[in-house]
C-alpha cells in the first residue's frame, strides 16, 4: 500500500510539474501576443498617419499643378 501511494504521489508531483510547466508556456505566449498586438497596433497608426500624409501631398502636388497651368495661361 505504502508503495502504491508514494507512485500515486509522485505520478500527482510529475503531473503538477508538468501543469506548472505548461502553464509558465502559456503565460510566455501570452505576453508575446500582446506585445505583438501592440506592436500592431502601433504599425497600424503609422500607416493611417503615413497614408493622411500621403493624401496631403497629393492635395498639395494637385494645387500646384493648377497653379503652373493657370499662370502658364
Amino acid at each position: 500500500t505504502t508503495s502504491l501511494e508514494q507512485a500515486i504521489k509522485h505520478a500527482h508531483e510529475c503531473y503538477d510539474d508538468e501543469i506548472q510547466l505548461y502553464n509558465e508556456q502559456i503565460e510566455s505566449l501570452r505576453k508575446e501576443i500582446e506585445e505583438a498586438e501592440w506592436s500592431l497596433e502601433r504599425s497600424s497608426y503609422d500607416c493611417r498617419q503615413l497614408a493622411v500624409a500621403q493624401q496631403t501631398l497629393r492635395n498639395e502636388l494637385d494645387r500646384y499643378q493648377r497653379i503652373i497651368e493657370i499662370e502658364g495661361n
